[in-house]
């Protein structure tokens, strides 16, 4: 493991380098933008000329082999406010690098997240993950095959320091690597002047997830047990479950006469996620008292697993929940949204089931207020 000695050296170095690439290694996801999870450690990567890459891990809170804290915080401080920045997955970082008292946000450096780079230079990639992105473009595989299955048998948070250096280590490497090539690449391409403006962004997400938004957790718990209750009530009159596919079809196309709308590839009806948006609709249309009773059962399953569950198994202790704003979520280059997704609340209806969702939110304190904004195809007019 890394002395002081060593990381003075390396920090010297970092001193005269360009570029350094950062990477962060944390006790999970899940919990790290409210200080539930918080960062193990920092690995770091560098370029000196000929001499080529160097890297390093530093531990900061494993529960082995850690390093001296605070002088590691104030050396690395100096550097993230000194120099140019990489990471991939930026924004994740960021929320790390605060869980040890590095506001690297507020810092006026340039900053880039290979990430955003992959999908900026080529918005067809099937992937943008760290791993995918060195196998292809760099012909180089992390070697990761202890630290995943230790992490999720065990927990993150009891990987030993002497086991995660050389994974933290070549992820920074492969970071930095992929930035020299995606750099030349998007310069090619005339889009490299992006980056400042995808810079801002990110920041502002970041910014946007550290602050949350509050849950009103008595109508959450209030609304799922209503749906359960009703969910329950509906299968027992109709005898059989609605979640079903084969039964539904059975309902679908022997007793409601409904048209064949999609076949799987054996010639049988289907009732894929295509097909039963036009079912819903033909449902919404039927005076059928059977027909209404799927389409409440489906209002209120869908409502209950995307909406008023997700809130209250994501929300933080402090009332807040905190989505993944996606900066490369859709190929278009338009925001997305997950964990949970607040893109897709619906809008005010008689529906029972979500016709007032937006009483799932609140302000969150006395601070704040809530407001709704409801832009007309903004991106076009942009």
């Amino acid at each position: 493991m890394m002395d002081i000695d060593e990381f003075d050296r390396h920090y010297n170095n970092m001193m005269n380098a360009d570029i350094i690439a950062i990477d962060t290694e944390t006790t999970g996801i899940n919990g790290i933008k409210d200080g539930r999870a918080y960062l193990q450690g920092i690995s770091f990567a560098y370029r000196l000329g000929p001499l080529g890459i160097f890297s390093g891990y530093l531990p900061l809170r494993h529960f082995d082999e850690n390093m001296d804290k605070n002088y590691v915080v104030n050396r690395m401080e100096s550097i993230l406010k000194s120099k140019t920045i990489v990471f991939h997955n930026r924004k994740f970082d960021l929320h790390s690098l605060k869980t040890i008292g590095i506001d690297v946000h507020k810092f006026d450096t340039t900053q880039y997240d290979t990430l955003v780079m992959a999908q900026l230079m080529n918005e067809e990639l099937p992937s943008n993950q760290l791993d995918w992105l060195s196998k292809v473009f760099l012909k180089d595989e992390k070697f990761d095959d202890v630290i995943k299955p230790w992490g999720k048998t065990l927990g993150w948070n009891t990987i030993p320091a002497g086991l995660m250096e050389p994974y933290a280590k070549k992820d920074a490497e492969l970071t930095l690597r992929l930035f020299e090539l995606f750099k030349k690449d998007l310069i090619d391409q005339q889009l490299w002047h992006l980056m400042d403006t995808e810079q801002e962004f990110g920041t502002m997400l970041f910014n946007m997830e550290q602050v949350g938004i509050g849950v009103n957790q008595d109508y959450c718990s209030e609304m799922l047990e209503i749906g359960e209750q009703r969910m329950a009530l509906i299968e027992g009159v109709l005898g059989f479950n609605p979640a079903s596919p084969k039964e539904l079809g059975s309902l679908f196309f022997d007793q409601l006469g409904m048209p064949i709308l999609e076949t799987t590839p054996a010639g049988k009806p289907s009732l894929n996620k295509k097909a039963m948006e036009e079912y819903d609709i033909l449902l919404e249309s039927s005076y059928n008292p059977l027909a209404r009773m799927v389409l409440e059962y489906r209002g209120w399953q869908k409502a209950c697993s995307s909406l008023y569950k997700p809130m209250l198994e994501l929300v933080s202790p402090d009332g807040m929940v905190r989505p993944n704003f996606r900066q490369t979520g859709t190929r278009t280059g338009r925001l997305s949204c997950a964990e949970p997704n607040l893109q897709q609340i619906p809008r005010k209806s008689s529906n029972p089931w979500n016709g007032n969702a937006k009483k799932a939110f609140n302000a969150g304190s006395d601070d704040f207020m809530l407001i709704g904004y409801d832009y007309a195809q903004l991106e076009l007019r942009l």
